[in-house]
């Protein structure tokens, strides 16, 4: 973020520095105002288009104005003897440097805000409690899964992991607007914590590609059960928003049992009950 932050400041430094010499030369050449006055307009708006298209096209676009300034210099040589002046040549330099600094100076932001936007997604990973649903995230998960797994293998109680994803969820971002997912989210907290008991804790796994997580004290069996009263729950919770909005709201969870000798880290728990989802079609 540091080498980005700089090379967005001296970016711009560089953009401010060729409008001074810009300007330090239209003044130096009065008898030729109107006609830098032109060209500089030219150059900002070439800038300008780069700023918000792309170098290639601010490049092309370039090209097509130092081939027109050329055919004007070879015009005026051919019909009135003139050789090209000095004004000329500073700006064929000049309006290209112009898009290339506007440029990097896009380019370098636009490389600040994806890393913010990082900073954001990691910030909100670590925290222990989700700011929309205020369910426990994974931080809190990997340490109520190491008392879990502990418990488990000093007392040799049946532990499983459940986890909960709705079906074509990528799908449905597209097809409906952020009220909608947000909505269809609380009704899938809403209905799995209907669904289990009062002492179970609900967690929030993943954001990206969204992920409920339960973990239990009981064996495969007993979690076979806990899904199917889950998806019964959600069922009659979504049936209401899938005729209103026309789309098919399905909920996929697959559960697995703590295994000692296969599962040794939380991660682990998880990936096993993600792997089952895959048989829940």
């Amino acid at each position: 973020m540091k080498n980005n932050q700089l090379l967005s400041d001296l970016s711009l430094l560089g953009f401010l520095l060729l409008n001074f010499i810009v300007a330090i030369f239209v003044g130096m050449n009065p008898e030729r105002f109107a006609q830098n006055i032109i060209f500089m307009n030219i150059a900002m708006i070439l800038a300008i288009v780069t700023y918000f298209t792309t170098i290639t096209m601010g490049l092309v676009l370039n090209l097509l104005f130092i081939f027109g300034q050329g055919s004007y210099a070879l015009f005026l040589a051919t019909t009135n003897s003139q050789s090209v002046s000095l004004n000329l040549y500073f700006w064929l330099v000049m309006t290209p440097l112009f898009s290339v600094m506007i440029y990097l100076f896009s380019y370098h932001t636009k490389e600040l805000q994806a890393e913010n936007h990082q900073l954001e997604r990691k910030t909100r990973q670590l925290g222990t409690l989700d700011a929309e649903t205020r369910l426990l995230t994974m931080t809190a998960y990997k340490e109520d899964a190491l008392v879990f797994m502990s418990t488990s293998r000093r007392f040799n109680l049946p532990v499983s992991m459940v986890v909960i994803q709705v079906k074509y969820w990528n799908e449905l971002q597209r097809m409906l607007d952020d009220e909608q997912i947000s909505e269809v989210i609380k009704r899938v907290t809403r209905s799995t914590k209907e669904a289990i008991r009062d002492n179970d804790v609900l967690y929030v796994l993943d954001r990206e590609h969204l992920t409920w997580g339960l973990l239990l004290f009981t064996d495969q069996d007993g979690s076979k059960i806990v899904t199917d009263r889950i998806k019964e729950f959600f069922e009659k919770s979504a049936r209401e928003f899938s005729d209103l909005h026309t789309v098919d709201l399905v909920i996929q969870a697959g559960a697995a049992q703590f295994d000692k000798e296969t599962i040794h880290t939380p991660y682990d728990f998880v990936e096993a009950a993600i792997k089952e989802l895959e048989y829940d079609v």
